[in-house]
């Protein structure tokens, strides 16, 4: 017998929190993530990335070593 199929796809929200700082993100890999709106983050700044998906939290604790610009919306962790 087949599985009961879904009519919908997977809720998916992306987001990292940075000193109390909840800021958005648009897509998140092993060792980087793209912000959804530049924003400046310090050097060497602790985060927890967060990937919520049909409200089952997967939480990540990253460093993120050469922070983030203003300009730029991907950021590199490790």
């Amino acid at each position: 017998m087949p599985a009961p199929r879904k009519d919908h796809s997977a809720n998916v929200d992306l987001r990292m929190t940075i000193d109390g700082r909840v800021v958005s993100l648009t897509q998140v890999g092993p060792t980087h993530a793209i912000l959804e709106h530049p924003t400046s983050i310090p050097p060497h700044s602790s985060a927890s990335i967060d990937v919520v998906i049909d409200d089952k939290t997967l939480t990540r604790e990253v460093m993120l070593y050469d922070g983030a610009r203003d300009k730029s919306r991907r950021i590199e962790f490790f």
